[in-house]
């Protein structure tokens, strides 16, 4: 699967870190979603992501930036 920005995908939270998650995405690929990146459904920030998610949750994200490593950066859709 080719991964480009602004596409919008299902991933599986795989590791959890005081500044955010990292994400498996479809074909084997690893994003991290930054935890300024990561809201409460009322909209409110959420600052340690290991109160809100779960190593294996499945999450939907979109590819915000793929820089010249092949690193990708993700955010909450919407």
């Amino acid at each position: 699967m080719n991964l480009h920005a602004g596409q919008v995908v299902e991933g599986r939270i795989t590791r959890i870190i005081p500044i955010g998650i990292f994400v498996t995405l479809p074909g084997g690929f690893e994003g991290m979603l930054h935890r300024s990146q990561l809201k409460s459904p009322d909209g409110t920030p959420i600052d340690l992501p290991n109160d809100s998610f779960n190593i294996n949750d499945s999450i939907m994200v979109s590819i915000s930036q793929i820089d010249d490593k092949g690193r990708v950066s993700l955010k909450i859709p919407g």
